[in-house]
């Protein structure tokens, strides 16, 4: 089942790398993958809804108030907090921060594809997130 979701993640890095938009039809596609990554199990481990707090409503005061970041992103952000729980998606946001920051002063553009960014740290966390979370703290 981490196989469908890896190609999930590769499709919406593709997306975000070559449109920077996401239609509306992304969010039912999110919805679809949660079944399929728990592989339809009735129970969701306890870290899930504290994770998609956790990363969505910081998000929200960045886009609504900032606008550093956009609605995609906010929504990614709390749809992969839910599937990943809190301590492998602070994993996902320590390797997907730096690779942004480091496209931003490459590219010298004003924008940064942060989904591109986000999926790549969130596959890695998919597999070492627990190790490297134990690891650090």
């Amino acid at each position: 089942m981490k196989t469908l979701f890896l190609c999930f993640l590769a499709a919406a890095a593709v997306r975000d790398w070559r449109t920077m938009y996401f239609s509306k039809h992304w969010f039912w596609i999110c919805l679809g993958m949660i079944p399929v990554y728990y592989q339809f199990s009735f129970f969701l481990p306890a870290e899930s809804i504290p994770g998609a707090f956790l990363f969505s409503m910081p998000a929200f005061f960045f886009h609504h108030y900032k606008q550093w970041l956009g609605s995609a992103d906010v929504w990614f952000l709390g749809y992969f907090g839910f599937i990943l729980g809190y301590p492998r998606m602070i994993v996902a946001m320590m390797i997907a921060v730096p690779i942004g920051l480091t496209y931003l002063a490459i590219s010298k553009k004003a924008a940064v594809p942060f989904v591109s960014c986000l999926c790549i740290g969130v596959s890695a966390s998919l597999f070492w997130g627990y190790h490297i979370w134990y690891q650090w703290f």
